[in-house]
C-alpha cells in the first residue's frame, strides 16, 4: 500500500484541476492573490479521500470556495457576491447562499431547513451566517461584542437530525476501533450523552458485532473512509426481522443528573482564526 496522501496533496491536485477548467495557472493565482493582499480560503470535499459525515454529491466534489480574506489584524472577509464572481473566474466550486435582513429571518429560514435537514434537496449539516456587527445601542455598558461595528463576522447553525447522530455513530465507531486494537473492544470508553438515541445503541449493538465479523470493512475508518458505506449498511440492517426485534428491546441511556444551580453564563473562546472553517 502507497504512503498515504496529505489533505495538502490532494487540495493541491483538485486546485490545479479546477484552475486548468478556468484556464489558469496556479502563478496568475498566486500573483492576483498577492496584488489585491488577500487570503482564499477553500474546504475540500473529496469522499474518495476522506469522508464527511454527510455524503458529497459527484457534482460538488472539490474545493468549495468559502472566503476571500483580506490579510491584516482585523478580521476583513469580501461580500459573497465577490466570492462568488472570483469562484466563477478561477473555476472553484461556489459555496450557495441566500441574503436575509434580520436575525429574526435567518432563525426562521434555518428552523424550517433544519425540520429536513436540506437544502435545495441536497442533505446538509447546517449553515455558516455571514453577518456585520451592528452599531452598539446606547447605554449598554460593557456588554457589546469585542469588535468594532461594521467588523466582519461569522457563526454556525448545526442541525442536530440526523447530522448529530451520524456523527454520534461515526465517533462511538472509532472508539471501539482504538479499544479492538488495544485488545478489548468492551473496554471502549463512550460518553453517555452519545447514547441518548435509541438509535444509537442500536448502531453500537450492531457495529460491535460488524467490526468482529467484517473488520476488513473498518480498514480505512479511522482515516475517514468508508464511515458512509458502514453507516448504510447498519440503516438497512435496522430494517431487517432482526433489527426490528433489536429496536423494540433497546431503551436509550439516562444522562447522570446534573447537580448544583445551573450555569448562568457561557464563555465562547476561539480555537481557530475567524473566517477560516474552523
Amino acid at each position: 500500500m502507497g504512503q498515504e496522501r496529505s489533505h495538502a496533496q490532494v487540495g493541491e491536485e483538485w486546485l490545479e484541476r479546477h484552475l486548468a477548467t478556468a484556464g489558469k495557472t496556479k502563478e496568475q493565482l498566486a500573483q492576483k492573490l498577492w496584488e489585491k493582499s488577500w487570503t482564499a480560503v477553500a474546504e475540500l470535499c473529496d469522499d474518495s479521500f476522506e469522508e464527511h459525515v454527510l455524503p458529497i454529491p459527484s457534482e460538488m466534489t472539490g474545493l468549495h470556495l468559502h472566503g476571500l480574506n483580506v490579510n491584516g489584524r482585523e478580521f476583513n472577509t469580501l461580500a459573497q457576491p465577490v466570492l462568488d464572481d472570483f469562484a466563477t473566474e478561477w473555476g472553484f466550486i461556489k459555496t450557495e447562499s441566500i441574503t436575509f435582513d434580520s436575525i429574526q429571518d435567518v432563525r426562521e429560514f434555518c428552523e424550517e431547513a433544519g425540520k429536513t435537514g436540506k437544502w435545495n434537496g441536497i442533505a446538509i449539516e447546517g449553515f455558516v451566517v455571514r453577518t456585520t456587527i451592528g452599531p452598539r445601542p446606547p447605554d449598554v455598558g460593557h456588554d457589546t461584542p469585542p469588535y468594532p461595528p461594521g467588523s466582519s463576522f461569522f457563526f454556525k447553525v448545526k442541525f442536530d437530525e440526523p447530522y448529530m447522530m451520524y456523527r454520534d455513530w461515526r465517533e462511538i465507531t472509532k472508539a471501539l476501533l482504538s479499544a479492538k486494537q488495544k485488545g478489548n473492544i468492551a473496554s471502549a470508553r463512550i460518553s453517555k450523552a452519545r447514547l441518548k438515541r435509541k438509535e444509537t445503541l442500536e448502531y453500537k449493538h450492531w457495529v460491535e458485532k460488524e467490526i468482529l465479523c467484517n473488520p476488513k470493512a473498518f480498514i480505512h475508518y479511522q482515516n475517514n473512509r468508508g464511515i458512509i458505506a458502514v453507516r448504510e449498511k447498519f440503516l438497512k440492517w435496522r430494517e431487517t426481522p432482526e433489527g426490528e426485534r433489536l429496536a423494540g428491546s433497546m431503551r436509550p441511556v439516562t444522562p447522570p443528573p446534573q447537580y448544583g444551580p445551573k450555569p448562568t453564563k457561557t464563555i465562547i473562546v476561539p480555537i481557530g482564526v475567524p473566517g477560516c472553517g474552523m
